[in-house]
């Protein structure tokens, strides 16, 4: 039931629109077609990894609407439920974005030295490829605070189409900044949705601190790892995490190293009007900390060993996963 697939299916039928209506009776006519055969099965798979909240409720939708009995039911999520899904049974399946679209089999294949990239005058970088009003007011004041000592991107992917309210929103948020707005990036981050997880270029490794402005932020619930908080392991930096409450922790809980001594990550649960200005204030004293290039390239020729770790422990996490790969996925 993932949306990438159904993205897949979608490019064959260019005169339907790409929405989630679409979507939604796209996968319920599928059942629909295959309902004998499905009824027939000991057990159903519901496959909602790799997806927020909204398609498991999709799943209890079409399991209410064709009378499935809940306990030959299982549904697959990567996000952490509250009460959504009680009655039901699931699963949590935390890494099933570990190697999103093949994103970490893609990077291993360019063969980078990583100890020879050098880091430039920017330590910190923060992407925003689908932009809101929240990750707005972020970006707009991590330029106006930090201006070159950061590269960033935000609103200037193609997959998330504005209307022009919208897109007046957001200029008048980023004023006098540009919108869509880009800076010390990489164009190759500008993609298809097939390509944008390949390797980015270099220019992006050049910052050691990665603020990781995941799928859900604070203006959603459910902790839900995506591949952006496996990427900042693997393109070997430091992460800072915007997203909901306790996203730092579980990702700690699967054994990354957060370098604990470098960032304060208590933002962790911070109360939503206080989580953006303790972020910030950390931003400040890292740099404050390591006011010069020469003292970032230090930093990190003494955090390496725990560096390369990290990233030993993607290749670790992505190998020895217990559900089975989706092929979509890697």
């Amino acid at each position: 039931m993932s949306h990438t697939f159904s993205r897949l299916v979608r490019e064959h039928q260019t005169e339907l629109v790409d929405d989630g209506l679409w979507r939604i009776n796209w996968i319920t006519e599928q059942f629909s077609e295959y309902y004998e055969i499905a009824s027939a099965a000991e057990h159903i798979i519901f496959d909602c990894r790799m997806e927020t909240i909204y398609v498991a409720n999709q799943a209890k939708a079409i399991i209410n609407r064709f009378n499935i009995p809940k306990e030959k039911c299982t549904i697959l999520i990567s996000i952490t439920v509250k009460d959504e899904l009680a009655g039901y049974n699931y699963h949590l399946d935390r890494l099933a974005m570990v190697n999103f679209c093949g994103f970490h089999d893609a990077l291993l294949s360019e063969n980078i030295n990583w100890e020879n990239i050098e880091l430039d005058e920017t330590p910190i970088i923060a992407l925003c490829g689908r932009p809101t009003e929240y990750r707005a007011k972020f970006t707009k004041q991590l330029l106006d605070l930090f201006k070159d000592k950061c590269r960033v991107s935000f609103g200037n992917s193609p997959h998330y189409p504005l209307s022009p309210k919208r897109t007046l929103l957001y200029q008048s948020i980023m004023d006098p900044h540009e919108f869509p707005f880009k800076k010390g990036t990489d164009d190759k981050i500008l993609n298809t949705i097939h390509l944008q997880h390949n390797p980015p270029g270099q220019q992006l490794y050049k910052s050691l601190v990665s603020i990781v402005h995941e799928t859900n932020d604070y203006e959603q619930t459910g902790i839900f790892l995506t591949e952006k908080s496996f990427k900042v392991f693997a393109w070997h930096q430091i992460p800072i995490f915007v997203a909901t409450p306790g996203h730092a922790q579980v990702v700690r809980e699967l054994g990354f190293d957060m370098f604990d001594d470098i960032i304060d990550h208590s933002y962790d649960y911070a109360h939503p009007h206080v989580h953006q200005l303790k972020i910030f204030s950390q931003l400040s004293k890292f740099l404050a900390r390591y006011p010069t290039v020469h003292d970032v390239r230090e930093l990190r020729k003494t955090l390496w060993p725990r560096i390369v770790a990290n990233h030993e422990l993607v290749i670790q996490l992505k190998e020895n996963r217990t559900v089975d790969k989706w092929p979509y996925y890697g």
